[in-house]
């Protein structure tokens, strides 16, 4: 069994790897996106996903409660880790980091271009985690993101997703 530190390792570099991996697909093919955006921004985001998880702090407290619960989920052991350790590291990512509508929301504001990009991988990625693929994060999309801005740039995000799924079919 890992501990909690190696499954927290291997979930968030898995993670991230596939974050990058999109990343690098959308920067090599920004001239499909429906907007510009400058050389290599996309990419920089890419290569920076996800750091706070593992800086010191709650962030990283509530990861490392998170990778034990999902240790002890996958070996059948009762798990005494409190959901609301869980819940207040997710929150301080969710809310600290631009990738995340979250973010958004208690600032009133309405995230760049390139963090629209990042928000598509991340939630792509996510869809892999759990053997999903472009049309699964298109269904989490559209099922979770409700807000205006997500709204109103519905066709903006799906556009993205499309071009994901040119990676997709290249796999």
């Amino acid at each position: 069994m890992k501990t909690p530190k190696e499954h927290l390792i291997k979930r968030q570099i898995e993670h991230i790897r596939l974050v990058q991996d999109s990343g690098i697909f959308l920067e090599l093919n920004k001239d499909k996106l429906p907007f510009e955006i400058e050389d290599f921004e996309i990419l920089n985001r890419a290569l920076c996903h996800d750091l706070d998880k593992f800086k010191k702090g709650k962030t990283r407290d509530g990861y490392m409660a998170l990778a034990e619960y999902h240790e002890n989920r996958m070996n059948d052991i009762p798990n005494k880790v409190k959901p609301e350790d869980l819940e207040y590291g997710c929150e301080i990512h969710y809310k600290t980091q631009d990738h995340h509508m979250a973010y958004y929301f208690d600032k009133k504001v309405e995230p760049s271009n390139v963090a629209i990009c990042e928000m598509c991988c991340d939630i792509l990625a996510c869809a892999n985690r759990h053997n999903g693929n472009v049309d699964s994060a298109i269904e989490y999309f559209l099922k979770n993101f409700n807000d205006e801005f997500s709204k109103k740039n519905k066709e903006i995000f799906i556009k993205i997703f499309e071009l994901l799924r040119e990676k997709e079919n290249e796999n």
